[in-house]
């Protein structure tokens, strides 16, 4: 086996493992928004004052800290497969001169930039991070009106 064969093999493998934790990330993601969903409709149906509730609504920011720091984990451990990759496959393309895998990947990046603009710039990993941290806003701002219905300090009823 040759250098480049090597180096290749090398690339798909980290490329393997980045579809893998990719996976890991939108499982979890799904499970967590199942449970975030279910305590939810819990919340909303449960009696308009106690500690359930206030228990519920904690549970469900709890849920979202979590799975932004478990998206965030998993992000960077994509980002650490990608890196790899990248001088796996500049390794390759020392091995073809006469293909420059540089310029052809920052053409179809400007190309991509350009037909879609809007989605061009905003990362993936930004919206499973700004979806859990909603989750957890959520559960804070429940928990919060809950105690202060609980001390009687205003009456929404929600």
């Amino acid at each position: 086996m040759d250098k480049t064969e090597f180096a290749w093999r090398l690339y798909e493998s980290e490329r393997d493992f980045i579809k893998h934790h990719e996976n890991q990330r939108t499982n979890a993601s799904s499970i967590l928004s199942a449970i975030a969903a279910a305590l939810i409709v819990a919340f909303a149906t449960s009696a308009p004052l106690g500690v359930s509730r206030l228990l519920i609504s904690m549970t469900l920011a709890f849920v979202g800290v979590y799975g932004t720091i478990f998206s965030g984990k998993l992000y960077e451990l994509i980002q650490l497969h990608a890196s790899r990759s990248y001088e796996y496959l500049r390794i390759v393309g020392e091995g073809f001169p006469e293909v420059d895998v540089k310029a052809i990947k920052a053409g179809v990046k400007e190309k991509q930039r350009l037909k879609f603009p809007f989605f061009a710039d905003l990362s993936l990993n930004s919206i499973w991070f700004r979806f859990h941290i909603f989750v957890s806003w959520l559960g804070f701002l429940l928990a919060g009106i809950t105690l202060c219905q609980m001390l009687g300090w205003f009456s929404l009823v929600l």
